[in-house]
């Protein structure tokens, strides 16, 4: 074994073309990357060294003779499948500083039999351990219920079940499924409930959720059909997407000042939900989050074609005509909250809203101008996709960053300046802006998304600061290169 055996970059192992055994990876890899060692069958022992923070998905997938892995203390992340199908790997030590466990990481390994997991682990993923002896051992299994350590990995019960004290995490899909599931008891140990934890739990009624979360997983009380009562606590900052969807019997919510994230239909189809409180800090609001409610069809609640919950601009009709100014006070905009209204002209944003969702604007056929306040720090994904009348756009300084294809199609646009406070610009940003003609850095940028400018035929030059990435982006795709030079303004030279 040689250190030719391996092709890195950056820090990050992305190929090895060695003959397997017991190998060593050198000393300045930090991140091992996507299915690196995948179907190497000749792999038996690897040793990682202190440095490495990220082992990627499939990094080791189908390592049918890997028997023994030493995983470094400086490990945060394993990535999804990473060591699935490891069949004849025996048992596994997981280091302190790793938090994250993905999806089906150790699935298929059948004679793993021995895993320390480490009590600080905040995310461990669905089905990262079927398949393995762990699951055949009875000793494992309490009542039903399988725990590793402190975490509780998946449970078949009915009527009442408590959650062993101490425990500080409910797994991705634990009592997924569990139909005849009335109500759990969740100790104050608890930090973290999973994706999927309690979805379609039919009969569950009411949950009180402990002070130590901070984060509700996507799906996690999806279609808890008879749920009642939820009691979510102050500390809680995000409530995953779809996390209360078809709760039909929930009838009002209190949001805590805590949450900032509300996912993409977390309330959706809880269709007797009428009573919520949405805190002023809440700054991103997903797509039909509240479509099915109560609330929604509340016409007491909608003012002139649009939805309002406190501070927050929900939904507008796609009806709209003309121009539409949106509510002084208003702190932030639900994704897709305009998508479709395809005759909107114009419309004028107060400086208290601080983020531009994804596809806040999506098709809006008709939009030619918009003033982006100050205060902006983020256009998302998608933000003003297919507004093809789109002509003009100051960017403010202060946006950080611009979110993959979030001005897709916007053919009308001749020119944009990207102010130096942007860090990213996401892939696909502004493909298809087929009448863009100059492209302005004000500053040194950090990312450019792959296909940023794709299909830009009509892109005469970049202007931007010399040995930065903009020019190095103009010269891998044959783009005229302008020098801005410090005090210029865009006309470069």
């Amino acid at each position: 074994m040689t250190d030719d055996d391996f092709s890195v970059e950056n820090g990050v192992l992305f190929e090895y073309t060695g003959p397997g055994g017991d190998v060593v990876i050198p000393e300045s890899i930090t991140e091992i990357g996507d299915g690196v060692f995948c179907y190497c069958y000749e792999l038996t022992g690897v040793t990682i060294p202190d440095g490495v923070t990220t082992i990627c998905e499939n990094a080791f997938k189908a390592c049918t003779h890997l028997e023994n892995i030493k995983l470094p203390q400086s490990l945060t992340h394993i990535g999804d499948c990473a060591f699935s199908g490891c069949s004849n790997l025996l048992d596994v030590t997981i280091p302190d500083s790793v938090i994250y466990i993905g999806d089906e990481v150790f699935r298929d390994c059948s004679k793993l039999s021995g895993i320390r997991i480490p009590d600080g682990i905040m995310y461990i993923g669905s089905e990262a351990f079927l398949g393995t002896a762990l699951y055949d051992d009875k000793n494992l299994w309490e009542a039903g219920v399988l725990y590793l350590g402190k975490h509780l990995l998946e449970a078949n019960v009915e009527g009442s079940y408590a959650i062993k004290p101490g425990t500080v995490s409910i797994g991705n899909c634990a009592f997924s499924g569990c139909k005849k599931l009335r109500s759990v008891t969740i100790p104050d140990s608890v930090m973290h409930i999973g994706d999927f934890a309690f979805d379609f739990c039919s009969r569950l009624t009411e949950i009180t959720i402990p002070g130590r979360v901070t984060r509700i997983g996507d799906d996690a009380f999806f279609r808890c059909e008879r749920l009642e009562l939820a009691m979510i606590p102050d500390g809680v900052t995000h409530i995953g997407e779809r996390a209360f969807f078809g709760c039909k019997m929930l009838m009002s919510i209190a949001i805590p000042e805590s949450v900032t994230y509300i996912g993409d239909e977390a309330f959706g189809g809880c269709s007797k939900l009428a009573g919520i409180t949405i805190p002023d800090g809440v700054t991103h609001i997903g797509s039909e989050t509240f479509l099915d409610t109560a609330l929604y069809r509340d016409k007491s609640l909608w003012e002139s074609g649009s939805l309002y919950l406190g501070k927050h601009l929900i939904k507008v009709s796609a009806g709209i005509v003309g121009s539409y100014t949106i509510k002084p006070g208003t702190v932030s905009i639900a994704d897709k909250a305009f998508d479709s209204c395809e005759n909107l002209e114009n419309i004028t944003i107060p400086d208290t809203v601080t983020h531009i969702g994804n596809g806040t604007f999506m098709k809006c056929h008709a939009l030619s101008s918009i003033t982006i306040p100050q205060n902006i720090t983020y256009i998302g994904n998608e933000a003003f996709y297919d507004c093809y009348a789109l002509s003009d756009i100051a960017i403010p300084n202060g946006v950080t960053c611009i979110g993959k294809s979030a001005f897709f199609f916007c053919e009308s646009l001749t020119s944009v300046t990207i102010p130096n406070s942007v860090e990213q610009i996401g892939d696909f940003a502004f493909e298809d802006c087929s009448g863009l003609e100059s492209v302005t850095f004000l500053g040194g940028m950090a990312q450019i998304g792959d296909g940023a400018f794709w299909n830009c035929n009509q892109l005469q030059c970049i202007i931007a600061p010399k040995d930065f990435c903009a020019e190095q982006y103009a010269k891998e795709h044959d783009i005229p290169f302008v020098t801005l030079f410090p005090g210029a303004d865009g006309g470069g030279r």
